[in-house]
């Protein structure tokens, strides 16, 4: 059999070189179908874009992935924050739909001079808002395994979710927080405080450094995710609060975990610290 000539050599190559190029590209489906929810919510006549804080997020969402596909980062990544995208476009028009209903029963409202009954009425729907909305953050907290304590709901964010002598996330720590986020978003009037714990090893100035390291990338994780930082507060403790006897592998990797408190509603983040027990 005779050797390749040049130019079928030439050929192989460029069909190799493309066959590579295929495979590096990225699946879009979902940040395509993000991009047009948001485009239908932006053309809802009652949604100012500009003034809705759910699109300005969504629009935020979008370029990090755009971000992350001209960086060539995980599809995890890029999926993400497609699902973050089309989530906050989707309540936002959501929200321009009520907001239109509610001001066409008002008119109608208006025009038979009921003005009790339409009270009533806005007091009734109130109560079904809020009814829904305590009943959805029920719903997350139970899929969450949130406790309640005397502090507020606690979420304890065990596993891997550094590597070793890192504060950085992994992937799949990344995705357990934005089930996280989908849970604070679903309480928009409570505030956080994010604890960072260790284990025994090391020395506690070590492990009081790590942790609170640990907290604040979860802390900032939340943020780009779209909570509002003014509501969260990011505090480290090392070795302080075990939750278990640090005897065993079992019992370390049970201490070595972040906290996630939501507080009860009216309580300020940036004045709950925890106390060393006496």
């Amino acid at each position: 059999m005779s050797e390749l000539g040049p130019r079928s050599a030439a050929i192989a190559l460029l069909a190799l070189l493309s066959f590579t190029a295929c495979a590096a590209i990225p699946d879009v489906a979902d940040l395509d179908e993000a991009r047009a929810t948001y485009a239908i919510a932006a053309r809802h006549p009652n949604l100012d874009v500009e003034r809705s804080a759910d699109m300005q997020d969504a629009r935020r969402q979008l370029r990090l992935a755009d971000r992350a596909v001209a960086e060539g980062a995980d599809q995890e990544v890029i999926d993400h924050h497609a699902y973050l995208a089309k989530g906050r476009a989707r309540i936002a028009q959501a929200l321009a739909g009520a907001a239109s209903a509610n001001a066409k029963r008002a008119a109608l409202e208006a025009e038979n001079a009921d003005l009790r009954l339409a009270a009533s009425s806005a007091e009734l729907e109130r109560t079904r808002r809020e009814a829904a909305i305590a009943g959805e953050a029920a719903r997350r907290a139970r899929a969450l395994e949130a406790q309640q304590t005397e502090r507020g709901l606690v979420l304890t964010l065990g596993g891997v979710l550094f590597a070793f002598n890192s504060a950085d996330l992994k992937i799949g720590a990344k995705l357990s927080l934005a089930r996280v986020a989908g849970f604070l978003i679903a309480l928009p009037h409570r505030q956080v405080v994010i604890e960072g714990h260790t284990d025994d090893v090391g020395s506690q100035a070590y492990n009081l450094a790590l942790s609170r390291r640990r907290a604040e990338s979860v802390r900032d994780y939340l943020v780009e995710s779209g909570i509002e930082a003014q509501r969260i507060v990011a505090d480290g403790f090392g070795k302080r609060f075990p939750v278990a006897v640090n005897d065993s592998d079992e019992g370390r990797g049970r201490n070595r975990r972040v906290e996630v408190v939501i507080l009860e509603p009216g309580e300020a983040a940036s004045q709950e610290r925890r106390h060393s027990p006496k």
